[in-house]
């Protein structure tokens, strides 16, 4: 109906039918693609605040705390918030029951040189990329020095559901982190992901949020 109506008020704008039907085209994709930037900003949105949580949990915030920066909780409601930060916790303190003594640093920024040629050679495969900026989302030191990453991944599947592209992509992304962190002299002790597995919905407006996210615990990468 919409598209009848588009249609008939660029016929009496003097448009041909050739190019009334280009015009209308356009506009479609043009509404397609809003529509799929918006729901790409929710979910950036939706990671940001979780991210943010999670850094808070790691810093020892109060729960008030924890759950103050996450500003989508009119979209999701409080009994969703309330589990989210559930799972970030019970996620966080199996990594801390890992590392009993350590030092821990949540959410660092990093913009390093490739200054090792071992790391140059991988960012010489990706393309030319000399520089690199980013975010740890957990570094941990443990007693003996060794470092050890965590990253936080959202996935609609669980780790062992994982493809071979998925892996490939997130041992890639993670083993740039460690060749950082070793080029300026630091061992790495182990790389791991903390998943946690969503379950989504698509609303009446088009929107797809999350209706549930579990744990699905800690993963060792090789």
């Amino acid at each position: 109906e919409e598209k009848r109506k588009t249609k008939e008020y660029l016929k009496r704008k003097g448009l041909s039918d050739k190019d009334v039907d280009v015009q209308t085209a356009v506009e479609s994709e043009v509404t397609n693609i809003n529509a799929s930037n918006k729901q790409e900003s929710d979910a950036a949105k939706f990671g940001t605040d979780f991210h943010l949580m999670l850094q808070k949990i790691v810093d020892g915030k109060s729960e008030s705390e924890c759950k103050s920066g996450f500003k989508l909780i009119h979209t999701y409601g409080d009994e969703f918030v309330n589990n989210l930060y559930k799972q970030a916790s019970d996620m966080v303190i199996q990594v801390k029951k890992k590392h009993p003594g350590a030092m821990f640093y949540a959410e660092k920024q990093f913009y390093s040189k490739a200054i090792n040629p071992e790391l140059q050679k991988i960012l010489k495969t990706i393309g030319n990329i000399k520089n690199i900026n980013g975010k740890y989302d957990l570094i941990v030191i443990d007693k003996e020095g060794f470092v050890h990453i965590y990253d936080w991944k959202t996935s609609v599947y669980k780790f062992d559901e994982w493809n071979d592209n998925k892996l490939r992509d997130v041992k890639g992304q993670l083993g740039i982190y460690a060749a950082i962190l070793e080029q300026y002299g630091l061992k790495v002790g182990s790389i791991n992901v903390g998943v946690f597995k969503t379950l989504s919905n698509k609303r009446d407006d088009g929107k797809t949020i999350y209706t549930a996210i579990e744990s699905d615990g800690l993963h060792a990468l090789d």
